[in-house]
């Protein structure tokens, strides 16, 4: 499992988890409301700045769920790798 020197921020994020092949569409890393494709955002693990901390949460249908903060990107970063781990296969 990564630890938080590993997925250091958002960057290093994402290239973990296209080695790991998680669909680009279980996650939203910039907080756009919509997709390139125009799709809202939805039915996703999030991550983002919070005042002085970062914060990841599952949203659905519109609303935040499961919402935790943490005072560093870092750390933020490896709760949405942990949260989205089950895509890891044979990786």
């Amino acid at each position: 499992m990564p630890g938080p020197d590993y997925v250091r921020d958002r960057e290093a994020l994402s290239r973990l988890l296209d080695r790991w092949g998680v669909p680009a569409d279980a996650y939203e890393l910039d907080l756009r409301p919509v997709r390139d494709d125009g799709r809202l955002v939805d039915d996703v693990v999030m991550i983002g700045p919070a005042g002085r901390k970062w914060a990841v949460w599952y949203r659905e249908r519109g609303k935040e769920h499961n919402r935790r903060e943490f005072d560093t990107e870092s750390l933020a970063c490896l709760d949405l790798a942990m949260r989205l781990r089950r895509y890891r296969v044979g990786k």
